[in-house]
C-alpha cells in the first residue's frame, strides 16, 4: 500500500504542480480608478450591504465582519483588548486593526501569525488581508482577474456527511502488512497504428519500456522508447537526418530527492523537451521553488506526510491544490471532483455481497467506474478498480489490482472509423524490493540547472 499511495501522491504532485501554475496571485491593480472588488463564497455572490471591499497598496481588504458571517462564523469584539474575532469549526480567529499579527486559536492551541498587511479601520468597519480571512478559518481564497472577484471556497464543506472508513481499512491493513521501504517500478508501452484507406506509407509501431525504484527517500525511473516508425511521417529528408537518431533511442532517466524536493533529468528526451544540447548531462529543477506560485500550491513536506493521514484529507489536501482563478466553474469543477470521490470512495457509496464491497459511479455520462474491496477475517485485504469508456469509436478501459506487496495497472485505448485503426497499452507493475533509489546524479556528471 506504500507504494500504491505513493504512487497517487505522484500524481497529486503532477496536478498540484499544473494548478499552482496555472494560478493567479491574489492582488489587485494600481489604487486609482479601479472598478469594484466582488465576493464570492462557495459559489454564491456576497452581498456588503454598508461596507464594501477595498483595495489599498494593491492589496485586497474584506470587512470583517460581512465576509465572515457570510462564512457562517460568530463575529464579535473585544472591548479590553480591541480585537475583533471570529469563531467557526472550532476555530478562534483573534485581529486587532494597525497590527500585523494576529491570533488562532485551535483545539485548545494559540499560535501568532504575520499579515501580509495590518488589518485597518475606516468607518467604524474592520478590514483584514482577504487570503488571511480566508484560510485562517479552513477556506481556499483565489482571485478571478477578469471579473475581479475573490473566490472562497470551504472545501471540507464539500464532503459533510460522507465517511470514508473502509479505504481506511484497506490503508492500515496495507501498513501492517508492508515490509519493504522501496518499490520497484516496471512497465510497457504499446502503440499500433495503421491507415486503411492505403494513403500512409506504412503501419507505425512504437514500443517502449520504464523501471525503477521509489521508497521514502526519493524516485529513480529509467525509461526508454523506439519511436524510429515515426520518421516516415517527418516532411523530408533534412528533418529525417536531424531527428532521426532521436526517434530510434529515445530515453530519459529521473531522479528525485524527497528531502530536498530537487529532480534530475537525464537523456534525450530530457534534452529535447529542456531545450538543452547534451543528452549526458543532467538537468537540475528544484520543485520547492518552481515559480512564485508553487510556494502557495505545492508543499512536499505536507505531500509525503499524507501517507499517515486518512483519505478524506487526502482529498481534501488535493482539492485546495487547485487554482481558483474562474468564478463562473471553479466552484463547481471542485463541488463535481467532490462528488465523484464520494459516490467512489466513499463509505456511503459501497454495497456488500459475500464479503466484496462494491461502488459504481459514471463520470458525465461517459466513464464507467467500478471499484471494489475484498474482505476476509475482519480486514480489507485487496482493492480493484476498473474503469471503461466508449465515445465516438474511441474506446477506453483500465484495471487495477492493490495488495500489500504488489499492485499492478493496464490501460488500453483504442480507436477504430474505418479508415484509421489506433491501440494503445500501457502495463505498469510494483513489487517490494530491497534497493533503494538513487536520489542524486552519478558522481562527477554535469549538472544544469534547468530554466
Amino acid at each position: 500500500m506504500k507504494a500504491w499511495k505513493r504512487l497517487g501522491l505522484t500524481l497529486a504532485v503532477l496536478l498540484g504542480l499544473t494548478a499552482a501554475l496555472a494560478g493567479s496571485a491574489l492582488a489587485a491593480g494600481p489604487d486609482s480608478a479601479v472598478p469594484a472588488v466582488s465576493v464570492q463564497f462557495n459559489g454564491k455572490m456576497v452581498s456588503f450591504p454598508d461596507a464594501a471591499p477595498q483595495v489599498e497598496n494593491q492589496r485586497t481588504f474584506l470587512p470583517f465582519r460581512a465576509v465572515l458571517e457570510a462564512m457562517g462564523a460568530q463575529v464579535g469584539f473585544d472591548p479590553e483588548t480591541s480585537a475583533v474575532t471570529a469563531q467557526r469549526n472550532g476555530i478562534l480567529l483573534s485581529v486587532v486593526p494597525g497590527e500585523k499579527q494576529a491570533s488562532i486559536t485551535e483545539n485548545g492551541t494559540t499560535r501568532t501569525v504575520e499579515l501580509e498587511a495590518a488589518a485597518f479601520t475606516r468607518n467604524n468597519r474592520t478590514y483584514v488581508p482577504v487570503r488571511f480571512a480566508a484560510e485562517a478559518l479552513g477556506c481556499s481564497v483565489g482571485w478571478d482577474q477578469q471579473t475581479r472577484t475573490v473566490i472562497i471556497v470551504d472545501v471540507d464543506a464539500l464532503f459533510e456527511g460522507t465517511s470514508f472508513a473502509l479505504m481506511d481499512r484497506f490503508s492500515a491493513y496495507c501498513a501492517q502488512h508492508s515490509t519493504h521501504d522501496n518499490m520497484s517500478l516496471t512497465g510497457t508501452l504499446t502503440l499500433d497504428a495503421a491507415d486503411k484507406s492505403g494513403t500512409s506509407v506504412q503501419p507505425i509501431h512504437i514500443t517502449g519500456a520504464f523501471e525503477g525504484v521509489t521508497g521514502k527517500t526519493g524516485l529513480q525511473l529509467a525509461a526508454e522508447a523506439d519511436l524510429s516508425a515515426l520518421s516516415a511521417l517527418l516532411p523530408d529528408d533534412t528533418t529525417q537526418l536531424v531527428l532521426g537518431p532521436f526517434l530510434s533511442g529515445l530515453n530519459a532517466e529521473i531522479r528525485a530527492d524527497w528531502s530536498s524536493g530537487m529532480v534530475y533529468v537525464s537523456g534525450t528526451a530530457a534534452a529535447l523537451a529542456l531545450g538543452g544540447q547534451d543528452a549526458g548531462a543532467w538537468y537540475a529543477i528544484d520543485a520547492r521553488t518552481y515559480g512564485t506560485a508553487l510556494m502557495d500550491g505545492l508543499n512536499l513536506d505536507e505531500l509525503m506526510a499524507l501517507e499517515q493521514t486518512s483519505l478524506k484529507d487526502t482529498l481534501i489536501w488535493a482539492l485546495k491544490s487547485f487554482p481558483l482563478d474562474d468564478s463562473t466553474s471553479s466552484y463547481a469543477v471542485l463541488s463535481q471532483a467532490a462528488a465523484l470521490y464520494a459516490d467512489l470512495f466513499s463509505d456511503q457509496a459501497f454495497t456488500k455481497q459475500d464479503g466484496v464491497y462494491t461502488a459504481q459511479t459514471t463520470y458525465m455520462d461517459i466513464l464507467a467506474m467500478t471499484l471494489s474491496l475484498t474482505e476476509e477475517s475482519g480486514d480489507i485485504t485487496a482493492l480493484d478498480l476498473s474503469m471503461s469508456a466508449e465515445e465516438d469509436n474511441v474506446t477506453f478501459s483500465m484495471t487495477g489490482h492493490a495488495v500489500p506487496e504488489h499492485s499492478s495497472v493496464q490501460m488500453r485505448m483504442g480507436m477504430e472509423d474505418g479508415a484509421q485503426h489506433v491501440f494503445l497499452e500501457l502495463k505498469l507493475e510494483c513489487v517490494p524490493s530491497d534497493k533503494a533509489p538513487e536520489t542524486l546524479p552519478p558522481a562527477g556528471s554535469q549538472v544544469i540547472p534547468a530554466n
